[in-house]
């Protein structure tokens, strides 16, 4: 018996004459296509161009507007400036700031939102917003409140006057009774 075998040689070894152009192409695409895109958010980001709006950081539905009279803009505290908590303090004098929006008009930030009556009184308040950004104050927004009742909430906006800056913003409110200093 006679066997015969046939070896059959593969050669797996790459071939340098093979066309690769295609391929760099499409690579050296795609990569300019993302450094354009990266340098077009940089430079929106960089030129300070402020968004319409901020989204609010707290999403809890509004609360109904009671019959207060609206707000009034009073000029900015001349007392000394908190330091910037490390968190969002949205409570203050049994004041309730919830939800709220960091905004701006005409370039100026304001801070509008649902401003609630914890307490068991009726009751009216000057409020102080202190917005930061890197633990530094950016603006103060301030406006009054009279006569919400107790339990009841009203739509405000305090216009701070200040410019508008770009950045995470972290908000501390201060409410004061209208009869204390």
């Amino acid at each position: 018996m006679n066997d015969t075998r046939e070896q059959v040689y593969v050669d797996r070894r790459p071939n340098p004459a093979k066309d690769n152009s295609p391929r760099l192409a499409l690579l050296a695409g795609a990569t300019v296509l993302a450094v354009g895109a990266m340098s077009l958010m940089f430079w929106l980001m960089a030129s300070g161009a402020p968004p319409a709006t901020e989204e609010p950081v707290d999403a809890a539905p509004p609360a109904a507007a009671s019959n207060a009279p609206t707000p009034t803009p009073t000029p900015e505290p001349t007392s000394t400036i908190p330091a910037a908590p490390p968190a969002n303090e949205l409570v203050s004098n049994e004041w309730l700031l919830s939800p709220y929006a960091v905004q701006q008009d005409n370039g100026n930030l304001v801070v509008t939102g649902t401003l609630q009556n914890l307490s068991d009184t009726s009751r009216s308040a000057t409020v102080t917003v202190y917005v930061y950004v890197s633990n530094q104050m950016i603006a103060a927004a301030t406006g009054q409140v009279a006569d919400v009742a107790a339990g009841e909430s009203v739509e405000v906006s305090f216009p701070s006057g200040m410019a508008w800056q770009p950045g995470s913003k972290v908000l501390l409110v201060v409410a004061q009774d209208p009869a204390v200093p």
